[in-house]
């Protein structure tokens, strides 16, 4: 499991636990991120489950990106045309998606550091961290 997949499930389980909405919404802020941050006139569902494999690891059928997507445009973030989901980027320039990504990117480094140095001091077992 690479880096990218772990950070994007920590985020996802600190979702839970400061919203505990139900499971759709845990992955609003991912696919209103990969909107946000495209320059796309419109986006699908495919490019969608594209984007999200490739920037946050995540592997979704595209049935529950269809479901996570009627939720990102209730909150009025895009708009369906002809198949294809338009971007309103008055809202998505307004809202920042991720921003507890850092945050848990920091604690998850600052964990393994400490797993590192506690391998280290027990075992005497050089580990390096590539973050």
């Amino acid at each position: 499991m690479s880096n990218t997949t772990i950070t994007s499930l920590a985020i996802l389980k600190v979702n839970w636990d400061k919203f505990r909405k139900d499971y759709i919404e845990n992955f609003v802020p991912f696919v209103s991120y990969i909107i946000k941050v495209s320059d796309e006139k419109s986006i699908s569902i495919d490019s969608i489950q594209k984007s999200m494999e490739a920037t946050f690891g995540l592997k979704i059928p595209q049935n529950s990106i269809k479901f996570i997507l009627n939720r990102v445009a209730k909150y009025g973030y895009i708009k369906k045309e002809y198949g294809f989901y338009i971007p309103v980027r008055e809202k998505l320039n307004n809202i920042e998606p991720l921003a507890n990504r850092n945050e848990v990117i920091r604690k998850h480094n600052a964990l393994i550091g400490k797993l590192i140095n506690f391998c280290n001091a027990e075992f005497n077992v050089q580990v390096q961290h590539k973050s």
